[in-house]
C-alpha cells in the first residue's frame, strides 16, 4: 500500500483453529486493519498484540497437558547486531521477535538493526537449528513462499520458506504490493492516469498472469478467503484478474491518493465494505452489488467462514453479533471497557485486553447465544491458541488455560526478562533480546 511505511508480518495459514483471519495489509491499508478481522503481517510484540480474531475448526482437547518448561536456548547468529534494549520498551520501535514462515515447524526470527531493516532467520523448532537467513524486511509468509523487501523501497524477493533460496527474479518498479490466494499483486504508478496492475503467481513471480490498466487503480488487500483483490475502483479475481460482480466505484478525485472505502471479508460470499465517512462497516451483497441492512458503527471485527454471524467488539467492551444473511443484530453482551482483542475458537469467542498491562482478564462467550460461559481475571492479553490451549501473556508470565472452558492448566515465567513470547505455528516460542530462542515444552 502506498509506499508501505509499516511492516506487517505473516501470521501463517488460515487452516488452524486459533489462527487470525487475515487480510494481508501493507501501509496503505492501515484503516483496513481497523475494519476487518485481519491477520496483520509484522505486528509488534507484547506491547502491540493482534487486535482482531480468527478462523475456526473443530476444537481439540488439551489432553494430558503439562508440565510447562522451556527448551535449552539456541543462540541466533549475529545476535550482537540487536539494538540495546532501553528501560522503557515502548521507546524501541523494533525488537527481536518471532513470526510464522507458513511451513510447519519453521519459525522466522526477526532481527531489527541497520535503521529498522529486518534480518529473517529461519529456525527449525524441532531440531533447534538455524536453516537459513536473509537480510530484508518481511512482507508476507505462507507455504508457497515468503516476500522479503530488500534494503530499499519498491524492491522485493520471493523466497522458498524451506531453503531461503530466491524464487525467480527480483520484483521492482512497483508502488504497492500485496499477497494472497497464491498471488503477488503489484501496481505501477509511473503514470497516475494509467496505472498498471500485475498479478503474479508467488511460485513463479517473473511474469504477470494478468494485468489491469487504468486511472485510479490502487492495490488494496486480498480478501474473501484469498478470492478477491480490491483495486480501488473495482474488485477482481486475484487468480485471473477477471472483474467481480461487485465493487465498481469511481476513481478518486486525486489519482495520487488511494480510495478510503475498502472491501474485506473471510469468504467469497461473506463480504463487508468499510466506510471512512462516517467510520462504519456495511454488509455487502456480491450478486446485486448493493448494501444489506444498515451501516454499523465500527469496532474490532471478529469473523470466520463457519459461524452464521460476524461480531463487532466496541470500545466500551460490548460484543455484538450480526447475521451474515441480513446484518440484523442476533445478540449483544456487555463485557468490560479496556478489552480490544478477540479470537474465535470453535463456538467460543475469547476476548481479552490488548496489552500486557491489561487487568480486565479473559472472557469466554458462546458464539451462538452471546452467553458469557466463563471469565478469569488473569492479567495480560490472549497471545494465541494451540492444541486446544489458550495462552495468556503479561510481560513476565505465560499462563495456559483450556481454550473452551478457561480451566487453568499451568503457568511458567518467561525464559528471560523482556523476551518476546507468543504462539507461532501451533507451538509457543520465545526470543530474548540478547538473541536466544526457546521453545516451550509440555
Amino acid at each position: 500500500m502506498p509506499g508501505r511505511s509499516t511492516l506487517p508480518a505473516p501470521e501463517g495459514r488460515g487452516t488452524r483453529p486459533w489462527l487470525i483471519a487475515a487480510i494481508i495489509v501493507l501501509s496503505l491499508a492501515l484503516i483496513a486493519m481497523l475494519w476487518f478481522g485481519v491477520r496483520p503481517m509484522l505486528t509488534g510484540g507484547p506491547a502491540s498484540p493482534r487486535t482482531t480474531g480468527s478462523t475456526a475448526t473443530t476444537p481439540t482437547s488439551p489432553g494430558n497437558f503439562g508440565p510447562m518448561s522451556w527448551s535449552a536456548p539456541l543462540t541466533i547468529p549475529d545476535a550482537d547486531k540487536l539494538p540495546a534494549w532501553p528501560a522503557d520498551a515502548s521507546q524501541l520501535p523494533f525488537r527481536a521477535s518471532i513470526w510464522e514462515s507458513g511451513v510447519d515447524g519453521i519459525d522466522l526470527i526477526g532481527m531489527a538493526h541497520d535503521g529498522g531493516v529486518f534480518d529473517a532467520q529461519a529456525v527449525d523448532s524441532s531440531t533447534m537449528q538455524v536453516l537459513w537467513n536473509s537480510s530484508g524486511r518481511l512482507l508476507y509468509g505462507g507455504p508457497d513462499g515468503l516476500v522479503i523487501q530488500t534494503g530499499q523501497d519498491h524492491f522485493a524477493n520471493v523466497l522458498d520458506p524451506r531453503t531461503g533460496n530466491i524464487v525467480g527474479h527480483q520484483l521492482s518498479g512497483y508502488y504497492n504490493l500485496v499477497v494472497g490466494g497464491g498471488m503477488v499483486v503489484t501496481d505501477d504508478h509511473s503514470d497516475p492516469n494509467n496505472v498498471v496492475v500485475c498479478g503474479r503467481r508467488i511460485t513463479a513471480p517473473d511474469n504477470c498472469v494478468w494485468t489491469r490498466t487504468g486511472p485510479g487503480l490502487w492495490v488494496l488487500p486480498v480478501f474473501g478467503g484469498g478470492t478477491w483483490v480490491d483495486l480501488g475502483t473495482e474488485v477482481v479475481d486475484v487468480a485471473t484478474g477477471k472483474p467481480a460482480t461487485f465493487g465498481q466505484r469511481p476513481a478518486p478525485n486525486d489519482p495520487n491518493y488511494p480510495p478510503c472505502d475498502q472491501f474485506g471479508g473471510p469468504a467469497k460470499d461473506r463480504i463487508l465494505l468499510g466506510l471512512c465517512d462516517p467510520r462504519t462497516t456495511q454488509l455487502w451483497n456480491t450478486q446485486t452489488d448493493s448494501a444489506i441492512g444498515q451501516p454499523l458503527d465500527l469496532g474490532a471485527l471478529l469473523y470466520n467462514t463457519e459461524l452464521p454471524n460476524y461480531m463487532i467488539l466496541a470500545d466500551d467492551g460490548t460484543l455484538t453479533a450480526y447475521s451474515w444473511q441480513t446484518a440484523q443484530q442476533q445478540w449483544r453482551t456487555k463485557l468490560a471497557s479496556g478489552i480490544g482483542l478477540g479470537q474465535i475458537y470453535g463456538n467460543t469467542v475469547l476476548v481479552s485486553g490488548n496489552a500486557i498491562t491489561s487487568t480486565v482478564g479473559v472472557w469466554a462467550v458462546d458464539a451462538t447465544t452471546g452467553e458469557i460461559t466463563d471469565h478469569i481475571p488473569t492479567p495480560g492479553y490472549l497471545s494465541g491458541i494451540a492444541g486446544g490451549v489458550a495462552y495468556l501473556t503479561d510481560g513476565s508470565t505465560l499462563t495456559a488455560v483450556d481454550a473452551t472452558t478457561l480451566a487453568p492448566l499451568g503457568s511458567i515465567a518467561y525464559p528471560e526478562a523482556g523476551a518476546w513470547v507468543r504462539v507461532v505455528d501451533g507451538h509457543v516460542a520465545a526470543m530474548s533480546q540478547s538473541g536466544r530462542y526457546y521453545v516451550m515444552q509440555t
